[in-house]
Order: structure tokens, then C-alpha cells, then sequence
């Protein structure tokens, strides 16, 4: 999981780089979840090229807590 919250801005480089990432941990049965994502760093991943490919965000740290249980059943 990534707390997105302290970085307030990304470029759409860094987006692209979370979307390879998240492909690559995918590979692996792993899932990437964004928690707290704000302001541009939102918007950006929002509006980045391929974003079918980009992590699953979440509004809170709890919520992608639940969410990374629910997806692995523990």
C-alpha cells in the first residue's frame, strides 16, 4: 500500500511509472492500493494514459486496509 497523502503532486512520468509498477506486482499476485491520494496527485492519475493499469485508490488508509483483506480473504 502507498499513503499517498504527504505527496500533494506527481508528473504524469511518475504516473506512468506507478501504472508499470502496479502491472509488474500484478504479475506476481500482488496488489498495489493508494491510499489518501490529494489534490494533483489525484488528478493526474485521473487523467493519466493508461489507466486502466493504474493502482486501486482508496479515500483512507482503513478503507484500503479493508479492501486488501477483502481481495486476499484474510
Amino acid at each position: 500500500m502507498l499513503d499517498a497523502e504527504t505527496t500533494p503532486f506527481i508528473d504524469v512520468s511518475a504516473a506512468q511509472t506507478l501504472a508499470d509498477l502496479n502491472q509488474q506486482l500484478r504479475s506476481r499476485g500482488v496488489t498495489l492500493l493508494i491510499a489518501r491520494d490529494v489534490g494533483q496527485f489525484r488528478d493526474v492519475l485521473e487523467h493519466a494514459p493508461g489507466d486502466s493499469d493504474l493502482p486501486l485508490i482508496y479515500p483512507s488508509i482503513a478503507d484500503a486496509v479493508s479492501a486488501s483483506v477483502r481481495l486476499t480473504g484474510s
